[in-house]
């Protein structure tokens, strides 16, 4: 495209500028492409590993260079905590130690001996980088390092630096940068030329995700990967609503095929709908943890059946539990037997002894039930304390002991199976369904690259060559695919230099796949490991507490296993590079043992008590300690009370900011337009229909609500049944009408759900009731609109993906508000401005405060024990579920699994808090909340509780000590250095008659000036844009249809009726293969070979390529015949720019010419279709040629033909009548300039529907007819 000075230079008649451009629709807001693999929506995403990697001999052990680099670290001291230090604290939560409110000025690099050990170390190594320790800031020195003239890389493509997020890559590529700028500040004339050429390569640097590479290695690999190269690669949310809808259609599928597994998964759990997701959600997690773990239904399958090894001993323990029960009530019952209870079971046991003596895996589970009957009769008596390690029964009527585990475990088992062949199969059919569709996600992206690299030595070793260093940050947060790929990398000839970063105290992502093991296992395979302790971003306090929480929780407990948890020593303690300074204390801990002492508080009076403490805290800290709100974090474990947090905050006025949470999704807003939307997809869902109109969408109280649904006469209450046609609500006179309109919107609603976006329909729900007018006058009112509208652009952005449908969007909102995703309300106040901000732990990674408050420290652990699970060595394991769809009996493999998963949880949260508390830099405030007193005074309890880790630091004697006294406040000593000041929660209280504190605000009639303002605010439109750049095709669609275009062009919708995906990947191959071949010269096994070549083959069918080649071979022979009559080809492929004349906006079009020819004085323009020629596409394609015809009249050529070459069945062309230059180019400047002003406006008003007739919409093969004129109409 010319430049925009160039084209305001343009003359009023059309110019052309040939250049090499695609043809697709550009503008200001371009819709991503989907014509390649790309990774959009920059976070954190799950790594996940299978088999473990081991040690390659192609790998540099560099065990002589890291001893001496531990020696050069050792001869120079590292700077004691006393050593003083010119920095800038940023004022924000910052990456590093930049801000963006006041940037520190930046000074020269003044390195500890251990950073410039780790930059400068000559092999492979792996950094065991601290918190806090500028490890960002040694990995860009080191990419730099290797760089130096004669180093181990000639080039900065040779380095493949791969980050976790797209920010660490901007921030690493950004520090990059800066080093190199240094470099050649202060190099001489000839290194100068050389890191000059090093910054300007570095434009092409390979510095990215794993993710980003790896869809790079996919899209350069598509025929050894066996994957489009095009592929569609979904997000989070497009993924899990992508495979629960193909898991509930293989379901459904095995379900009428009477499959048993499919029955009884459920009968057990539902097959949709819950806190959940049902059998769905079910199927959908295992197939989540199979795609993060490299896994697939094969290996499920054959590691559930090994539990059938197991099964004969565990029939032998089974049958030695009975006789221990039996020996043991025999010998109690024996002449002379005494005790409470005996004569009844006397009478009871012979019948009981039989049942035990004939017990096995094909007892019927309610009769092995029945022995909650016998454990009765034995309850209250030393028997039954004899017989616990046999037989028991928990609270809830569960059967645990050796006998009901070992049965459990045997029954289960060949259930288990059955499951693992269902989730297969379902794996397999979304295999498919990915294939055909060509899409693609994460964890896809990961497995398929191991795979291919795995699979394909030649592949392999063409990134070994490439890449002669390798660097991997926060790789304590890999998984085993992840390292695999790097191994796989890294195991060419001669091998790379690989240089890991991470700190497996920091690995906090375990629920993605993360496993800490393998930064443990990638130290031992380099052989080298270099330790950065030196902390810049804490003061001594605060590292004081942390090391010495780190020595409390980072130990193997009793029973624990080693794999699981991180190793802390002496040796991993954090100096302080920064001296003492700031707030006098800086670490507290606020107490709540005395206010549960006090009164038995419920969980939700707890969290209010705990939340208006934590608004005490921060407002104390803005006025006691001079910190400002923005300089000041509330980390969170999760976001489940975040609301209650919030509340607290907004009583006493104090800004903040809900970085990420569930809050959106809970609101109560986004759930009533959410009811609303479920009670159109689902006209029987009475549940649903009756929460919207309870809600404020149409206001319905108690008492009409009851009388609606138990209508005079009926026998049962059925709401939806009123709210159909005809309906006159004759039994509610006073609210018929107002309940008529209420029937009327919901029932068009109904009608258009099928043909109208889900925006739209949320549009006109809202429109109708006055939903945010009414909205405005509560709580909080300007925060629900903005919530209301963001969901409107929330499903506009989701539909406009192609894989969501309204029922895809409610499960996908339902599912969200009930777990943990990351989606904040919509902000009414900047993220960077003063405000406190709210965050998750997992969020603050990477990140500094001046002031970190961590509450909820008493929270207990729990533990996702719902079943079936997924265990790394069983596969599949579950549980006897009794008729109330809890298990029934204890299972040794599922209490197998517990007690790993337990044991591995317990770790993870341990490393969870500790980063939370290296978040601080100047105070750490930590909050108990509701821990258990008995674990203070009596050592009672869980350990593992946060809290409770936090007595034992402070020492539990001490703590109890504070508590019995009546001190507001004291200071504890910690063992090895440092002190904690804890505090009483009451000091930070609100006042005693502080008033009602949330009053309902009272709402006054608007002035003209209030008016005024909301009408700026809501009728706000964004300035159109001063050029608009887009394709023949495009505009053309615009012309003839504006709606059909914002269907196409703009949401990205997929048509129907128009042969699908199918024919748009035959079309795409036929263009293919024509831009790759002179048809005039190639010869006819090359078509073939480039038809089988194109990567859309991987998803067509073997006779549609043979047919495509036939196809083409047919068109090669008619332009041959052509040719020897007198037709010149000028180019294949020709790019243009037309320039039209001046508008506003100014219009560009850009395209291509198929083929460009000379026929005796005129030139041809020739356009391929693969489709057959009817009069209905010739109309369609016709308006486009005629932008071509300008193109080349512009250009230079005195005459102008322009063809349709239809394609498929034999070539047909189709010359099409010459333009009025000055008519088409009017029409084209105005249908470009309307196009501008309505991709302005963003709204789909702004894209009418035309023509005014469905059956002249199908006679153009618009495959939207459906979306915009309900089903098709009849046709006489």
């Amino acid at each position: 495209m010319p430049h925009a000075s160039s084209a305001a230079r343009a003359s009023r008649s059309p110019s052309t500028s040939w250049a090499r451009s695609g043809d697709s629709t550009a503008w200001r807001t371009r819709r991503p492409s989907r014509a390649a693999i790309s990774c959009s929506r920059p976070r954190r995403w799950s790594w996940c590993g299978s088999s473990r990697a081991r040690s390659s001999t192609t790998w540099l052990h560099a065990s002589r260079r890291c001893a001496r680099a531990r020696a050069t670290a050792a001869s120079t001291s590292i700077p004691s905590r006393a050593t003083p230090t010119v920095r800038t604290a940023p004022s924000v939560g910052t990456s590093g130690r930049s801000s963006k409110r006041r940037r520190p000025v930046a000074d020269p690099w003044s390195p500890t001996a251990e950073q410039r050990a780790a930059v400068e170390i000559a092999g492979s190594a792996a950094v065991r980088a601290g918190a806090g320790s500028g490890k960002t800031a040694v990995l860009a020195r080191r990419f730099v390092h290797l760089l130096r003239s004669g180093g181990p890389v000639a080039e900065v493509g040779q380095i493949l630096a791969i980050t976790f997020t797209e920010k660490a890559t901007a921030e690493m590529t950004r520090k990059i940068r800066q080093v190199i700028a240094e470099e050649v500040e202060s190099a001489d004339a000839a290194a100068r030329a050389h890191w000059g050429r090093v910054r300007r390569d570095l434009l092409g640097a390979q510095i990215s995700t794993i993710h980003a590479f790896s869809a790079r290695v996919l899209r350069e690999n598509p025929l050894e990967a066996g994957v489009d190269p095009r592929a569609v690669v979904l997000d989070e949310h497009e993924s899990r609503s992508y495979v629960e809808s193909t898991v509930e259609v293989a379901l459904l599928a095995r379900l009428r095929a009477g499959d048993a597994a499919a029955r009884e998964l459920v009968l057990r759990a539902g097959l949709a709908g819950g806190a959940s997701g049902g059998a769905v959600g079910l199927v959908a997690d295992f197939l989540a943890r199979l795609g993060r773990t490299g896994r697939d239904g094969a290996w499920l399958v054959a590691a559930t059946a090994r539990q059938a090894e197991r099964a004969p001993e565990a029939a032998r323990a089974l049958g030695a539990a009975a006789a221990r029960l039996i020996d043991a009530i025999d010998a109690r019952l024996a002449p002379g037997g005494k005790g409470k209870g005996i004569r009844a079971l006397a009478q009871a046991w012979p019948a009981w002894k039989e049942r035990l003596q004939h017990l096995g895996p094909g007892t019927p589970l309610e009769e092995f039930l029945a022995l909650r009957s016998l454990r009765r009769l034995l309850a209250g008596g030393s028997l039954a304390s004899a017989v616990a390690a046999e037989l028991a029964v928990q609270p809830g009527g569960r059967l645990v002991g050796a006998l009901a585990e070992t049965y459990g475990f045997l029954r289960a088992q060949p259930e288990n199976e059955r499951l693992a062949a269902l989730i297969a199969s379902v794996a397999d059919a979304l295999r498919a369904r990915k294939h055909e569709d060509g899409v693609l996600t994460f964890d896809d992206l990961i497995g398929e690259t191991r795979a291919v690299l795995a699979a394909h030595p030649a592949v392999r070793e063409r990134y070994a060559r490439r890449f002669r260093a390798i660097l991997v940050d926060e790789f304590q947060d890999t998984d085993r695919v992840q390292a695999e790929i790097v191994r796989l990398l890294a195991a060419g000839t001669p091998a790379p230099l690989v240089f890991v970063v991470g700190d497996e105290k920091q690995s906090i992502y375990r629920f993605r796949g993360a496993d800490v093991s393998v930064f443990q296992d990638m130290r031992e395979q380099l052989g080298c490991e270099l330790p950065l302790g030196t902390n810049f971003r804490s003061v001594p306090a605060v590292l004081d507490f942390a090391n010495a929480l780190a020595a409390a929780v980072f130990q193997v407990p009793p029973g624990g296993d080693p794999s699981h948890w991180t190793r802390f020593d002496a040796g991993q303690r954090l100096l302080a590079r920064r001296t003492a300074s700031g707030p006098e204390a800086a670490v507290r801990l606020v107490t709540f043992v005395h206010e549960h002492d006090q009164r038995d508080l419920k969980a939700a009076e707890a969290r209010e008590l705990e939340a208006r403490v934590l608004a005490g805290v921060v407002e104390r800290l803005r006025g006691e300690d001079g910190i400002q709100y923005g300089e000041i974090a509330v980390l969170l474990r999760a976001f489940t009370e975040v609301k209650t947090y919030e509340n607290a905050l907004r009583r006493r006025d104090i800004p903040y900011y809900a970085v990420k949470g569930r809050g959106f999704f809970q609101c109560q807003e986004v759930n009533d337009v959410v009811s609303l939307l479920a009670a159109v997809l689902d006209p029987e869902d009475g549940v649903a229909l009756a929460a919207a109109l309870r809600s404020p969408l149409f206001a319905l109280d108690d008492d009409t609500l009851w009388r609606l649904a138990w209508p005079p006469g009926a026998d049962r209450p059925s709401l939806p049944r009123r709210f159909r046609a005809g309906e006159d609500f004759a039994d509610l006179p006073a609210q018929a009408a107002a309940l008529g309109a209420v029937r009327d919107l919901w029932l068009g609603l109904r009608a258009r759900a099928g043909r109208a976006t889900i925006a739209e329909l949320i549009e006109e729900a809202c429109a109708a009731s006055d939903f945010e007018a009414v909205c405005l006058t509560q709580f909080q009112g300007t925060q629900k609109v903005a919530n209301v509208r963001k969901l409107i652009e929330l499903a506009r952005d989701w539909e406009r993906r192609r894989f969501f449908t309204l029922r895809d969007f409610v499960r996908t909102v339902r599912r969200m508000a009930a777990t943990e995703p990351r989606e904040p309300e919509a902000p009414l106040v900047a993220e960077q401005g003063d405000v406190v901000r709210l965050m998750t732990i997992h969020q603050a990674k990477g990140l500094e405060f001046r002031a970190v408050v961590v509450p909820d420290l008493g929270r207990p652990l729990k533990l996702d024990n719902r079943i079936p699970a997924l265990d790394d060595a069983l596969g599949v394991v579950g549980g006897p579920i009794d008729s109330s769809g809890h298990v029934a009996t204890g299972h040794l493999g599922l209490e197998e699994h517990r007690r790993k998963e337990l044991d591995r949880e317990r770790a993870e949260q341990a490393r969870l808090f500790y980063v939370a508390c290296t978040r601080a830099r100047d105070v750490l405030v930590l909050l108990e909340g509701k821990g258990d007193a008995r674990y203070l005074r009596e050592g009672g309890g869980e350990r593992h509780v946060w809290c409770h880790q936090v007595w034992d630091v402070l020492e539990r004697g001490k703590m109890a000590a504070f508590v019995a006294g009546g001190a507001a406040e004291e200071t504890l000593a910690l063992a090895d250095g440092g002190t904690v000041r804890v505090e009483r929660a009451a000091r930070y209280l609100e006042p005693a008659g502080a008033g009602p504190p949330m009053p309902e605000p009272r709402v006054a009639p608007a002035g003209e000036a209030e008016r005024a303002q909301v009408a700026r605010v809501l009728g706000f439109a964004p300035p159109p844009p001063r050029e608009v750049v887009t394709s023949p095709t495009a505009l053309a669609d615009f012309r003839r249809c504006p709606r059909q275009h914002w269907y196409r062009h703009v949401l990205g919708l997929p048509e129907r009726g128009t042969g699908g995906r199918r024919a748009t990947r035959l079309g795409t191959a036929a263009h293919g293969v024509l831009e790759a071949v002179d048809l005039a010269a190639a010869p006819e096994d090359e078509i073939a070979r480039l038809v089988t070549a194109r990567p859309e083959a991987l998803a067509l069918r073997r006779s549609e390529l043979e047919a495509l080649a036939a196809d083409l071979r047919a068109a090669a022979v008619a332009l041959r015949g052509e040719i020897a009559a007198g037709l010149a080809i000028v180019g294949r492929e020709v790019p243009f720019v037309l320039a039209l004349p001046a508008g506003a906006p100014r219009v560009f079009l850009r395209g291509r010419l198929d083929l460009l020819a000379r026929r005796g004085p005129a030139h041809v323009v020739r356009d391929y279709k693969y489709a057959r020629p009817t009069a209905a596409s010739v109309e369609r394609y016709a308006p486009q040629l005629g932008a071509y015809e300008l193109a080349v009249g512009a250009a230079g050529a005195a005459a102008v033909e322009t063809e349709l070459v239809f394609l498929r069945g034999a070539p047909v062309v189709r010359r099409l009548p010459p333009v009025d230059a000055r008519d088409e180019e009017a029409a084209l400047v105005e249908a470009g300039v309307a196009l501008g002003q309505a991709l302005a406006s963003g709204a789909m008003d702004a894209f009418p529907r035309r023509p005014e007739d469905p059956a002249a919409c199908e006679r153009l093969g618009c495959g939207y007819v459906g979306r915009c004129w309900g089903p098709a109409p009849a046709h006489s």
